[in-house]
């Protein structure tokens, strides 16, 4: 009997024992899940500045990194009134523009319909007055576009020298004056050597308006432009191409004639050489 007693005791304090355990498992779990539902369901700390993409414009929690305040772009003036960005969407692509505080563009990333994307950028120098300095553009990784600009006498950019750098490694630099007009274009072959080098010369009657343009290959003349008024106003006027003669290379002259639309005549004379 006492046998009996003694195994019923050792039994009840396993029992009371296994319970306890238990018990303390069902706590450490419940007590598990609940911190980490407090970790994912916390208070966003939001971050100060935009984040977008094609369709819409958020912020991101610095701690958890997820997205608040989503708001898609309000493109109606071009750029969304609230980021700044312009969203310009045609057959299922977009491009997606960012500005500078100057107003001109740094970056654009172009998505394509099927979901790819590409991205271009603009480097800027700025004059003390705002004005453009210099401009590099971008497409990808390789520098695709660069000038140089000059400010005219009333204040105003105009490009000075512009280099074009072609995939295939040839490059076009071309030169203008303040007027806009060009005096000096270069084609350089991939090898780095010229192809051609054309200089122009201009001639201006009243008003600054164009009548007479010289193209120049090395010392050579190879072509002549005659221009015609078409009407002044207070900017100078302007004018149009009436006569371009053409200088060949077997000595022989080639003359056409165009309307003030810009269109070539019929009338085309061709000169032997003397």
């Amino acid at each position: 009997m006492k046998l009996f007693k003694k195994l019923l005791g050792v039994t009840g304090v396993c029992l009371l024992t296994a319970v306890v355990l238990a018990g303390c498992g069902g706590d450490t779990d419940k007590n598990t899940k609940e911190t980490e539902n407090e970790s994912v369901a916390h208070e966003h700390t939001v971050g100060a500045d935009w984040v977008v993409d094609k369709d819409s414009h958020f912020k991101l929690c610095t701690e958890c990194n997820e997205k608040t305040e989503v708001e898609a772009h309000d493109s109606e003036t071009g750029k969304c009134s609230v980021c700044g960005v312009a969203a310009i969407k045609k057959d299922g692509a977009c491009d997606l523009y960012f500005y500078d505080d100057n107003g001109n563009w740094i970056k654009c990333i172009h998505y394509a319909a099927d979901g790819s994307t590409t991205e271009d950028k603009n480097e800027y120098e700025y004059f003390e007055d705002g004005n453009i300095k210099t401009i590099k553009m971008y497409k990808g990784d390789r520098l695709a576009y660069e000038a140089e600009y000059g400010v005219d006498t009333d204040g105003y950019n105009y490009e000075a020298k512009s280099t074009q750098y072609n995939e295939d490694g040839t490059k076009y630099v071309c030169e203008s004056d303040s007027k806009g007009d060009l005096m000096k274009e270069t084609m350089y072959k991939a090898d780095g050597s010229i192809e051609y080098d054309y200089r122009m010369e201009y001639t201006y009657g009243d008003n600054a308006k164009k009548m007479n343009e010289k193209k120049f290959s090395g010392d050579k003349l190879i072509q002549e432009i005659k221009y015609i008024p078409l009407f002044v106003d207070s900017w100078g006027g302007g004018s149009y191409k009436l006569e371009v003669t053409t200088y060949n290379d077997d000595g022989t002259t080639t003359v056409e004639y165009f309307n003030e639309n810009g269109e070539p005549l019929e009338d085309t004379d061709e000169t032997a050489a003397a």
